[in-house]
């Protein structure tokens, strides 16, 4: 059985986070990037904003 970490801010380690939204992104071929989805979150404890793409 596979455990995903618990997610953390990239800028400060907090695990309290808070979901912001989520958007499918079309494949970035001049980044090489596939097509997949988009999800923004920020820091409870500094205020930080960040986006995580998985691809679809």
């Amino acid at each position: 059985m596979d455990v995903k970490p618990d997610k953390t801010c990239p800028k400060c380690a907090s695990t309290d986070y808070r979901f912001r939204g989520r958007k499918p992104v079309d494949a970035n071929e001049k980044k090489a990037l596939p097509a997949g989805t988009e999800t923004k979150y920020q820091c409870a404890a500094c205020g930080h904003q960040w986006k995580v793409r998985v691809a679809a």
